[in-house]
């Protein structure tokens, strides 16, 4: 990938095209330099899940990079012993959060829709 290019997938439904891009996401496939993003926005947006959240809530749950790589730190946490390639994986995801400002996401979602109410 180079930066600066855009991407398309392009194929038949169910041949894992959101699959690949959510992987790439949560960069559990390919090797991404860790300053590049890579975002992805569901196609789905399932109502039934958004009612009882806050708006903040609903900002951040679209964040996948961010939620997939938040579940993968809790399951690599809740291991009594990790291997030295799970380790690894735990450091990059644990590195990742921090570069993508995890803990600031929610003070930044309230920013962008507060925002949105002055445009």
């Amino acid at each position: 990938m180079v930066k600066g290019h855009r991407y398309a997938l392009i194929g038949r439904n169910g041949k894992g095209k959101s699959t690949l891009l959510k992987a790439l996401a949560a960069r559990r496939v390919g090797k991404l330099p860790v300053n590049m993003s890579v975002h992805y926005v569901s196609q789905d947006v399932k109502i039934d899940g958004v009612i009882g959240q806050t708006p903040v809530e609903v900002v951040l749950d679209a964040d996948i990079e961010r939620k997939l790589l938040l579940q993968e730190a809790a399951e690599l946490e809740k291991l009594d012993e990790m291997s030295e390639p799970q380790q690894k994986r735990q450091g990059e995801v644990l590195t990742q959060l921090e570069l993508i400002g995890a803990e600031t996401a929610p003070r930044r979602a309230l920013e962008l829709l507060l925002s949105l109410i002055h445009i």
